[in-house]
């Protein structure tokens, strides 16, 4: 019998059942973080490379995914050609995200909403889970859960993203930051 589609949190047990191999590989699905760097606040490099060290990204895939995943850095998955390992470039540190969103001119009450699309793939609380390390410095985030014609509505049209003539990437989530 050959099973997709369960759950990472699935894994453990199903390795403990001697009926069952678990095969684990890798795969063109993706999370990411999308900030639109015309618009403020994200105009700003700093307040970009805040955002990225705020999230600790080794406790979202434990939590998120059981730790069946591989920190990336960029939005190009381990198996594409062009894939270049950038998962060191900003590594989690919350107290350098607090140094960079204090410099002046940065703006000190950083409000951000995250859309994220109805039906998820992922179940809201492991959603929220991916969205806890901003109040540790200082952002306050909101999350809405929207439906999906209302998504690609802002992330495509609105937000001035758009898909590349590839077609659009296939993404386990893809986050949607904005002002709040």
């Amino acid at each position: 019998m050959i099973a997709y589609d369960l759950s990472p949190e699935n894994a453990p047990a199903l390795e403990k059942d001697a009926r069952f191999k678990v095969l684990k590989g890798h795969t063109t699905t993706d999370v990411i973080v999308a900030m639109n760097n015309s618009k403020k606040p994200f105009s700003d490099p700093k307040v970009r490379q805040a955002i990225t060290l705020a999230i600790d990204r080794k406790a979202v895939i434990q939590g998120a995914v059981a730790g069946y995943g591989t920190l990336i850095g960029s939005h190009m998955d381990p198996t594409n050609p062009y894939y270049v390992d950038l998962s060191e470039l900003y590594p989690y540190n919350p107290e350098k995200a607090r140094q960079l969103l204090a410099e002046p001119g940065i703006q000190m009450d950083l409000k951000l909403c995250s859309s994220c699309r109805n039906p998820m793939p992922m179940p809201e609380d492991r959603e929220k889970l991916l969205l806890t390390s901003f109040p540790r410095v200082g952002i306050k985030l909101t999350l809405e859960v929207i439906q999906m014609g209302q998504w690609i509505d802002r992330v495509f049209k609105k937000c001035g993203l758009r898909r590349d003539r590839y077609g659009p990437r296939r993404t386990l989530r893809h986050r949607n930051l904005r002002p709040s």
